[in-house]
């Protein structure tokens, strides 16, 4: 576990240090290499009710981090709810922040706390912490500290008044017009704002303490103090304020307040503006867009400063415009968020881009609070252009919304940060994912500015292109990882597995039943992992040799989702791959015939149809050549003169076949008795097919789990049937009845055109009929 980052370290820190299983964290990405030493603040946060172990860490990576200022976290530990891990970085510390409810430390760490304090450090406290440490003791180990509010505070908590929007008014907080210069209110602009945090009775305010905010319940009269500045005995600045909910957050008044006083309590100059600044807090619920009304994003939609959403359960949509720079041209994009609730889908100029779990009528949550990221093609981006970002989001009850942050629109290493102001707006209609007008349109265009006038400076991208969090997707493969360490769903590994039986071993450890035998025909070194066997009208065997497998060549995986489907950096090119930028996506794959010469039972000749295939699982014969599954590709190569050697490069039928997991993919390729051509999709893939021949030109997207079929010459692509667990291999019998075998408990199904079979929606997504 890490404990500590001295100051002279952290100036060589590059970006940041997580210690995944422990509390203490260190955030110093970019720290002055000169002038004054950087501010260093320590968190203490031990409450559940706001959430601030969520909000701050979000909100220093977010303001403090950019500036310079080195974020340490000491959160209490999850086997002893009154100990904080870390807490010993005060030693080094300018400010200490405070986020606590009711906790009783060590004797040791509370005598940490009065150190500092006497030394005369400064602190920063929010909400709770005005009663932080006033709770009985579970052991005479453990400290309470009672009048903690009166001797360093300087105020006196004596309950609240219960306002909790939206069966009840919310709070307007007012601004002291005789403080308006102090720095503490330095880019308040308004006279007053709405919160949702309730309403704080403090009383028995100290003498030396200096109130620059106060606050009523909405329709009542009394007035109390809300923030208000006081000096410790030691002469250490505090500022104190009792907002910090959720809501709070994601409001410019209160952001601006918790910067203005980190800098101020460490004697430093106020900066002169937020990176992130939110929602205003004088909202105004009449401002709109066609409905649409600012929501900062990520938060809860219940947490909205007007109240209006508290009690919003079922759809709700999100929508931005935003502007992907010229520079990223030809680029693949992700759409990326940590956490939704409850199920999603996305949108990138109208074209859906990807879910997580299944929307009513057949509601399923996903399975893991990973959420999948969505991948953007270069064809769907209008570059050096606005671009509509939509999201759909099902909240079946709680907390609803986009709720956790990075929300990213990433490349490989940089990013637009989307956390800002989002348009909202409860309900559910089919054509909130598309622009409203054509998008080179003035309509287009002035929609896109009234967007930003509505959401404010904070409007989602204000921040421009940001780091794209490499480490936070490291830690997101690494989590990833750790659930599925040691489980047998996944590649084979190497690992105690000892050295292979030679192919004669093998055969011998076969048990057979009566009346069957087995010879054996071919074995290494002639072929390796065979994926697929077929005979030709010659009585030849084709075999497709799947040595690439399990990762295809040329691609770098960006990130995996929790179920272990892999995001890659870019879709690759159908082979041939001759071109020069194309040689690293030559794979390892091949198609290869033998024949039995002479009626003995063995295969003597042995050729080589194709190689240097990327993830190729099947062939299927035809009068004029061979079509090939090569994933994303349905590919037709030529052999007119049969003389078993392709004519020329393949002609692309199909494509847009997933990649995310290579013991899915499209697979089996098999003739129908009625002259289409047959396939199946695995569990785990998406699709986005479309038919590259004919004049169509048609996109079909699904997720996974189906039978396919595709007619050669009418080049028409169709679902046959969806569902049915991993779907691989594509068989008929004497009656023209089509059966798939899966690797799960159902070992083969008989699939009925039009016919939809079981799936796990929260994992493998919905059937395309959203009423199966």
């Amino acid at each position: 576990m890490m404990t500590m980052i001295s100051k002279m370290n952290a100036l060589r820190l590059s970006r940041f240090f997580f210690c995944r299983f422990g509390v203490f964290v260190t955030l110093s990405f970019m720290l002055p290499l000169h002038g004054a030493e950087p501010l260093h603040v320590v968190f203490m946060v031990g409450e559940q009710e706001y959430e601030t172990a969520r909000t701050l860490p979000e909100f220093a990576r977010q303001e403090l981090t950019p500036k310079g200022i080195v974020s340490s976290f000491a959160h209490v530990s999850r086997d002893d709810s009154n100990h904080f891990k870390g807490l010993e970085a005060l030693a080094d510390a300018d400010v200490l922040f405070v986020s606590v409810r009711r906790r009783t430390p060590p004797e040791a760490q509370m005598q940490l706390i009065r150190t500092f304090l006497n030394r005369g450090g400064s602190v920063v406290a929010i909400r709770t912490s005005s009663h932080a440490f006033d709770r009985d003791p579970p052991s005479a180990d453990y400290v309470r500290w009672q009048s903690f509010d009166r001797d360093v505070l300087g105020g006196h908590y004596e309950g609240h008044y219960g306002n909790k929007p939206p069966t009840n008014p919310p709070s307007k907080i007012f601004l002291q017009a005789s403080q308006k210069t102090h720095p503490l209110l330095k880019g308040l602009e308004q006279h007053s704002f709405l919160s949702t945090s309730h309403l704080y009775k403090n009383r028995e305010m100290s003498a030396k303490a200096t109130v620059l905010m106060d606050g009523v319940v909405v329709g009542m009269e009394v007035r109390e103090p809300v923030t208000w500045t006081h000096e410790t005995s030691s002469g250490g600045r505090v500022v104190y304020t009792s907002l910090g909910n959720t809501g709070d957050f994601g409001i410019q008044p209160f952001r601006r307040l918790l910067l203005n006083a980190i800098h101020w309590v460490a004697g430093r100059a106020v900066p002169e503006q937020l990176i992130h600044p939110g929602l205003k807090g004088d909202f105004d619920p009449n401002a709109s867009l066609n409905g649409w009304v600012p929501m900062n994003v990520p938060s809860a939609w219940e947490q909205h400063p007007s109240g209006a959403f508290a009690d919003t359960d079922g759809f709700g949509w999100y929508r931005s415009y935003v502007h992907v720079p010229e520079s990223w041209r030809g680029s693949r994009l992700l759409l990326v968020v940590d956490e939704v609730s409850d199920v999603d889908e996305g949108f990138f100029n109208g074209i859906k881009i990807g879910a997580n779990g299944a929307m009513p009528p057949l509601y399923q949550n996903p399975s893991s609070n990973i959420r999948r990221p969505f991948v953007i093609d270069p064809d769907w981006i209008r570059y050096g252009e606005d671009n509509l970002i939509a999201w759909r989001v099902y909240d079946k009850e709680g907390q609803g919304g986009i709720l956790k942050g990075p929300v990213h629109l990433s490349r490989r290493d940089d990013a637009i940060d989307l956390q800002g102001a989002w348009l909202f707006r409860p309900g559910d209609a089919p054509s909130w994912s598309q622009w409203d007008h054509d998008p080179d349109s003035a309509e287009a265009k002035q929609a896109s500015a009234r967007f930003k006038q509505i959401a404010g400076v904070g409007f989602a991208g204000h921040a421009g292109i940001v780091d794209a969090d490499i480490g936070g997707r490291q830690r997101r493969i690494q989590e990833v990882y750790e659930k599925f360490k040691g489980n047998t769903n996944v590649h084979a590994l190497t690992e105690g597995k000892g050295a292979p039986l030679s192919p004669d071993a093998a055969l011998e450890s076969l048990e057979v039943s009566d009346g069957l035998s087995i010879d054996l025909v071919l074995s290494e070194p002639l072929v390796k992992q065979p994926l697929y066997i077929d005979f030709d009208e010659r009585g030849r065997m084709w075999v497709v040799q799947y040595i690439q497998y399990p990762n295809p060549a040329g691609l770098e995986v960006l990130t995996w989702d929790n179920h272990l489907r892999k995001v890659f950096d870019a879709v690759p090119p159908p082979p041939p791959f001759d071109r020069p930028e194309h040689q690293k996506f030559v794979g390892k794959d091949k198609i290869t015939l033998h024949e039995d010469t002479d009626g003995d039972g063995v295969f003597e000749t042995h050729k080589t149809f194709l190689d240097g295939l990327n993830m190729c699982t099947s062939l299927a014969f035809d009068q004029e050549g061979i079509w090939v599954m090569h994933p994303p590709y349905l590919l037709f190569y030529a052999d007119r003169n049969h003389d078993d050697q392709p004519d020329g490069p393949p002609e692309v039928h199909l494509s847009g076949f997933g990649l995310e997991d290579t013991h899915s993919i499209a697979n089996s390729l098999k003739w129908g008795p009625d002259g289409w051509l047959y396939g199946a999709t695995g569990s785990t893939v998406t699709a986005r097919v479309k038919v590259e021949r004919g004049e169509s030109n048609k996109v079909y997207p699904f997720f996974g789990q189906n039978i396919w079929r595709y007619h050669p010459v009418t080049h028409h692509f169709e679902l046959f049937a969806e569902g049915g667990w991993n779907t691989f291999g594509v068989d008929f019998d004497s009656k023209g009845r089509l059966y798939s075998g899966t690797n799960g408990n159902l070992q083969s199904v008989y699939f009925v055109q039009g016919g939809y079979y079981q799936k796990s929606f929260g994992k493998h997504g919905p059937h395309t009929n959203p009423y199966t």
